[in-house]
């Protein structure tokens, strides 16, 4: 899990994220965790590899 400052947007996000294969991952979800609060962005690589952060929105 990877957890970054909430004043970043969603595009510097993004920006801000590879996949291991060097490929720019794509932003597939967005949703809310209603445990705590917190926003869970979901990304997809062209690759098939999915990673996530999570951070105070």
């Amino acid at each position: 899990m990877n957890s970054l400052s909430s004043e970043l947007s969603d595009s510097e996000i993004r920006d801000r994220f590879r996949c291991r294969c060097g490929a720019q991952a794509k932003l597939v979800r967005k949703m809310m965790n209603p445990r705590n609060g917190m926003t869970v962005r979901i990304y997809e690589c062209r690759c098939g590899q999915r990673s996530w952060t999570e951070d105070k929105e």
